[in-house]
């Protein structure tokens, strides 16, 4: 029978290069870069798809004020999912993407720490589910936390699985957690709402998909780590350290930045049906990001590799080409969102939820800045600079947070739309100046001209031609025509380009 041309060393530091048949060294197998980018760009497409049925469905099977105890809800499971994401796993990762044959260790110690901390967590959500209503002045929300609480070591599977596979660039296989996440949850939840059962039903819907989820993502793991040779890495364990006293206040203090004013509208705000009504102007606003992601996540390791060679000049071309694309993408999307809010929310969550129309024109120009900002912290991360981030992220919060105190009890949802998106522009300006000193990339001026210009036009037009119904889908298609044209127009960008960047996505 073949062999591996060499052993497993059992000593620390001691790590041959096992050649299996084929001939590919095992901590060079895998999946391309662009399969690997297109299959997760498809599975976060899944997410977003899934995400919004189930709030446009919740929005409209529940009332008011059951929505905005849902949106919290969702908001809780968010956190939790960062949460236990932060822990171990960012060192895991790094240390499996470097050589796979790593896994077993890396498995070994998440058993040790990992699930050890991920029950900590489920037992924090379930002691904090009593305070945490009285705080926000809601005691029916205590169910729907306890049921919250029991997805958490669910979750911490689904974080691992989907973590460890992509490190190993088991793209494929990190897609299909992912998306069966999204895809079955969203059924369940839809399943639940149809026959009736509120929002206790629909919480756990979502518990139905991460559980499938999750054992589908510790099979994965568990097939890869009998498939892969083992070799012992010595510093893993302080490497997994390191990793997680950066990666867990970075991701809370940043978790905390983008829901400040959801959370400070339930618990500040009279209104027993402001929470709902903020709450779809939050989902909205929210969707756009999406498209930051796969960028982000493009973006970040060709930077940090050019700055690590020395390459700034390279690092901050891809920088700019980066900050281009991102305001081409994201004007548009804002302007239209901006200039039809009313329209948009009444059409998908019904004439229930016109009221926030005021918060989502105010927040659709700040989801603008918070990609900015979100582009301009991954700049300084690439940089190596992980602490001077945190120390950023930390004084916008506390900004964010004031400003939120200062306006929410002024003007109601307005007030924390205006907070949030102040706190944004502020933040896009810090993280922008600080990832210029070490990336030398540039504002384009002429993108920015001509992007402006064109999406001041949209957001005109938009606020000009009030539709009702179905029309808004053809008045959303033709505002995007109206832009693109704008675009090829001004010579911003060209049909070549466009093409071009097809043919690449394709192949």
């Amino acid at each position: 029978m073949p062999s591996c041309e060499s052993v497993t060393p059992d000593r620390p530091g001691a790590e041959a290069t096992l050649v299996p048949p084929g001939g590919v060294p095992f901590a060079q197998r895998g999946e391309s870069t662009t399969r690997g980018a297109i299959l997760l760009s498809a599975a976060h497409a899944s997410v977003l798809v899934s995400n919004a049925a189930v709030r446009i469905a919740a929005g409209r099977a529940l009332s008011v004020e059951w929505y905005g105890r849902l949106v919290i809800v969702l908001l809780v499971l968010t956190w939790a999912r960062s949460v236990v994401g932060s822990v171990v796993l960012p060192g895991l990762e790094k240390a499996v993407s470097e050589d796979e044959r790593r896994l077993r260790q890396g498995l070994g110690l998440a058993l040790r720490w990992y699930a050890p901390a991920v029950l900590l967590a489920t037992v924090a959500l379930l002691l904090a589910s009593r305070p945490l209503s009285a705080w926000l002045g809601d005691p029916l929300m205590v169910p729907l936390f306890w049921i919250a609480a029991f997805q958490v070591p669910f979750i911490g599977l689904v974080c691992a699985g989907q973590r460890l596979l992509s490190g190993m660039r088991r793209f494929m296989a990190s897609a299909s957690v992912k998306a069966s996440y999204a895809c079955l949850g969203a059924v369940a939840t839809l399943a639940f709402l149809y026959l009736g059962f509120g929002a206790r039903g629909a919480v756990f819907g979502v518990f139905v998909g991460v559980a499938a989820a999750g054992l589908l993502a510790a099979f994965l793991l568990g097939r890869e780590n009998r498939r892969i040779p083992s070799v012992h890495y010595g510093p893993l364990a302080r490497r997994v350290r390191y990793w997680t006293t950066v990666s867990v206040p970075t991701t809370l203090v940043f978790a905390a930045l983008m829901t400040a004013d959801m959370w400070l509208v339930k618990g500040m705000v009279d209104d027993p049906r402001a929470a709902g009504i903020y709450g779809v102007a939050y989902s909205l606003s929210r969707l756009p990001l999406f498209m930051l992601y796969g960028l982000a996540g493009a973006v970040f390791p060709r930077v940090s590799m050019e700055v690590a060679g020395g390459r700034a000049e390279r690092a901050g071309a891809a920088a700019t080409e980066a900050l281009r694309f991102l305001l081409i993408l994201f004007l548009p999307v804002c302007a239209v969102m901006a200039g039809s809010a009313r329209e948009i929310a009444v059409f998908l969550f019904s004439s229930r939820y016109a009221d926030s129309a005021l918060p989502l024109l105010i927040l659709a120009p700040g989801i603008a800045l918070a990609a900015l900002m979100h582009m301009g912290f991954q700049f300084v991360a690439a940089s190596d600079r992980p602490g001077t981030r945190l120390a950023a992220l930390v004084g916008l919060l506390a900004c964010g947070l004031g400003l939120n105190w200062l306006l929410i009890p002024r003007w109601g949802t307005a007030g924390a739309a205006a907070a949030s998106s102040a706190t944004f522009a502020l933040g896009a300006a810090v993280a922008l100046l600080l990832g210029r000193r070490w990336v030398p990339f540039r504002m384009p001026p002429m993108t920015l001209l001509r992007c402006g210009l064109g999406g001041g036009l949209v957001f005109a037009v938009a606020r000009l031609w009030p539709t009702d119904g179905p029309l808004l889908l053809v008045k959303l298609a033709l505002l995007g025509l109206l832009y693109g044209g704008v675009v090829l127009a001004s010579r911003e960008t060209t049909v070549r380009e466009l093409l071009g960047a097809a043919r690449r996505v394709w192949r």
